[in-house]
């Protein structure tokens, strides 16, 4: 599998709607419901809770920042146990 997909990153809410749905991923950005295309980096309550970097940049100059990340899908008899 060589498939390559780039999108941008974009931060989604989870919803409690009981009794039938229970926990709901949205992603307002793009105005649509969590799918297994969507990844979860870190989970909070607050950006403090999940900021990836923290701090100050005192700079004369411009900024720039590349970040690119690579997700390759797990066979799911190679995945890792899960928990819950």
């Amino acid at each position: 599998m060589n498939e390559r997909n780039v999108a941008e990153a974009s931060a989604r809410v989870m919803v409690w709607r009981p009794p039938l749905d229970g926990w709901v991923g949205l992603d307002p950005t793009n105005r649509i419901l969590d799918g297994d295309d969507h990844i979860v980096l870190a989970e909070g309550r607050d950006y403090a809770d999940i900021s990836p970097i923290g701090g100050v940049i005192l700079s004369s100059g411009g900024q720039d920042v590349d970040v690119a990340v690579d997700v390759i899908p797990v066979v799911a008899e190679d995945a890792p146990p899960t928990f819950g």
